[in-house]
């Protein structure tokens, strides 16, 4: 229960830290005692290896390159070994820019290519993708932790100014800003904001502007509809008066007829009169056929009616299907960073704490 809640191994600069705080250490002193200790006696072989150190792989990375020590994420139990294996990190600052998108915006990407058998990968940063977590570093490795070979490739300064040339070009060539855009309405999606989340955005703009265009629309034909009432009132009222004449006619024909027919039983001249009854039942047939040709102009106004009405009601679903979030015609854009801001923030090799146990079964622990 107590060790559950131990750090685990402390580095070198924890053991200082203790060091310095207890009054009774004297360096100088422990310094004589170490110089007097002499070392057991070895024979044969084992006197042979002890003459010949390891390698320190941390040696053999060029003096101009820089080293990074990643903190263990997890506690190295009993039996087991930390053992850090060499990658190659870089760290890039890119700067995307484009006043159409409306874009200005920089971000920092981090790679670390790994060593796969202990060889340096032929294509060092293609297809690589970009860093998902933040790395913790320490200034130094922590006390008795082990070191991988160091790849010969990892040796040579001259191709460390390769690797980061082409990291550069890398992060020109490679990276880019997705940004979407919003055809029917001109407007482009956030940095980073996926498809789906600038649809959600866009509803309630969509919403609107369907509600202002069918507005619009109705103001439109709203015009064309008080025109057609206007006509329709005006060929109404001309029926009416068409009727009304026809009425008025056909009265005067039939009171004329009576005037005729009485004269000529009383023995008067009924020539003129005949002729002027005869008029007058051929202008009620003629006001007759007014009538119709004032109804047939009506009907036809009103069925001109009735299609504007369909015409509006189209226009009207129309609009709303092409204003349905759904049905917005969307254009994926690529913005890619400005050469000339690019730059490398951090570069070199990185050593990543493996731990190892008992069985020799290796674990990440960054």
């Amino acid at each position: 229960w107590a060790m559950s809640y131990l750090r685990g191994p402390l580095t070198r600069d924890q053991i200082q830290d203790l060091v310095d705080q207890d009054p009774n250490y004297d360096a100088e002193q422990v310094a004589a005692q170490q110089l007097a200790a002499k070392p057991a006696k070895l024979e044969g072989g084992e006197a042979k290896k002890q003459l010949e150190p390891a390698v320190d792989q941390q040696q053999l990375v060029p003096d101009s390159v820089d080293q990074y020590f990643v903190e263990p994420n997890d506690r190295i139990g009993e039996g087991q070994r930390l053992v850090y294996r060499p990658a190659l990190l870089g760290r890039g600052r890119l700067h995307f820019v484009k006043s159409t998108y409306k874009v200005d915006q920089w971000d920092e990407l981090t790679f670390l290519s790994s060593i796969s058998g202990g060889e340096m990968p032929n294509e060092i940063w293609d297809e690589l993708p970009p860093l998902d977590r933040e790395l913790d570093f320490s200034r130094r490795p922590f006390d008795g932790a082990e070191f991988a070979k160091l790849p010969g490739d990892m040796q040579k300064s001259k191709n460390f100014t390769t690797w980061k040339k082409e990291l550069k070009e890398f992060l020109y060539r490679g990276q880019n800003l997705e940004i979407w855009k919003c055809e029917d309405l001109k407007l482009y999606s956030e940095p980073g904001e996926t498809l789906g989340d600038f649809k959600v955005r866009l509803e309630q703009q969509v919403s609107e502007k369907r509600d202002d265009d069918t507005e619009k629309l109705r103001k439109k034909y709203a015009k064309k509809f008080q025109a057609f009432r206007t006509k329709i009132r005006k060929a109404e009222d001309k029926v009416e008066v068409e009727e009304a004449q026809y009425r008025q006619n056909r009265m005067s024909s039939y009171v004329s007829a009576g005037s005729t027919l009485l004269g000529a039983l009383l023995g008067r001249r009924t020539t003129r009169s005949a002729g002027t009854t005869m008029r007058s039942f051929g202008r009620s047939s003629k006001d007759k056929d007014d009538i119709g040709r004032a109804k047939d102009n009506l009907e036809e106004l009103q069925q001109e009616f009735e299609d504007l009405e369909v015409e509006f009601n189209e226009a009207v679903d129309e609009l709303e299907d092409k204003l349905s979030v759904e049905n917005l015609e969307f254009t994926d854009l690529k913005v890619t960073p400005r050469k000339s801001d690019i730059s490398v923030e951090d570069f070199g090799v990185v050593w990543l704490p493996w731990r190892i146990d008992e069985s020799g079964i290796a674990e990440e622990v960054y």
